[in-house]
Protein backbone atom coordinates (compact mmCIF):
# COMPACT_ATOMS: atom_id res chain seq x y z
CA UNK A 1 0.00 0.00 0.00
CA UNK A 2 1.17 3.52 -0.83
CA UNK A 3 3.24 5.26 1.84
CA UNK A 4 3.56 2.42 4.33
CA UNK A 5 6.96 1.05 3.38
CA UNK A 6 10.06 2.85 4.61
CA UNK A 7 13.06 2.78 2.27
CA UNK A 8 16.65 3.12 3.42
CA UNK A 9 19.93 4.27 1.89
CA UNK A 10 21.15 2.07 -1.00
CA UNK A 11 17.76 0.44 -1.60
CA UNK A 12 16.28 0.90 -5.07
CA UNK A 13 13.11 2.90 -5.59
CA UNK A 14 10.32 0.50 -6.58
CA UNK A 15 8.29 3.22 -8.35
CA UNK A 16 8.86 6.59 -9.95
CA UNK A 17 7.18 9.23 -7.83
CA UNK A 18 7.32 11.75 -5.05
CA UNK A 19 9.00 10.48 -1.90
CA UNK A 20 8.89 12.08 1.54
CA UNK A 21 12.39 12.31 3.05
CA UNK A 22 12.91 12.02 6.81
CA UNK A 23 16.27 13.23 8.15
CA UNK A 24 17.83 12.63 11.55
CA UNK A 25 17.46 15.84 13.60
CA UNK A 26 18.87 18.49 11.25
CA UNK A 27 16.04 19.08 8.76
CA UNK A 28 12.27 18.86 8.57
CA UNK A 29 10.73 16.28 6.22
CA UNK A 30 10.52 17.32 2.56
CA UNK A 31 9.57 15.90 -0.84
CA UNK A 32 11.82 14.73 -3.67
CA UNK A 33 11.24 13.05 -7.04
CA UNK A 34 12.91 9.66 -7.48
CA UNK A 35 12.78 7.48 -10.59
CA UNK A 36 12.16 3.75 -10.46
CA UNK A 37 15.41 1.84 -10.02
CA UNK A 38 17.39 4.77 -8.61
CA UNK A 39 19.14 4.05 -5.33
CA UNK A 40 18.28 6.15 -2.30
CA UNK A 41 21.40 8.14 -1.40
CA UNK A 42 22.85 8.97 2.02
CA UNK A 43 22.39 12.51 3.32
CA UNK A 44 25.47 14.75 3.41
CA UNK A 45 24.71 15.58 7.06
CA UNK A 46 22.96 12.61 8.64
CA UNK A 47 24.44 9.88 6.45
CA UNK A 48 22.50 6.64 6.53
CA UNK A 49 20.11 7.95 9.17
CA UNK A 50 17.75 9.21 6.49
CA UNK A 51 14.66 7.37 5.22
CA UNK A 52 12.22 7.69 2.35
CA UNK A 53 8.50 6.94 1.98
CA UNK A 54 6.50 6.98 -1.26
CA UNK A 55 3.92 9.77 -1.17
CA UNK A 56 2.64 9.62 -4.73
CA UNK A 57 3.56 7.21 -7.51
CA UNK A 58 3.80 8.67 -11.00
CA UNK A 59 4.69 7.55 -14.49
CA UNK A 60 7.85 8.98 -16.02
CA UNK A 61 6.80 11.53 -18.64
CA UNK A 62 8.84 9.98 -21.44
CA UNK A 63 7.39 6.54 -20.65
CA UNK A 64 3.84 7.79 -21.24
CA UNK A 65 2.62 6.63 -24.66
CA UNK A 66 1.56 10.16 -25.62
CA UNK A 67 5.07 11.52 -25.07
CA UNK A 68 7.29 8.64 -26.20
CA UNK A 69 9.79 9.40 -28.92
CA UNK A 70 8.61 7.61 -32.03
CA UNK A 71 11.05 5.56 -34.05
CA UNK A 72 11.70 6.96 -37.52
Amino acid sequence: MLGETIYRVSQSAPHTGIYRVFHYQHRLPHNVVVKEGERFPPCNKCGKRVSFRLSSAAEDLLSDRDFMVKAA
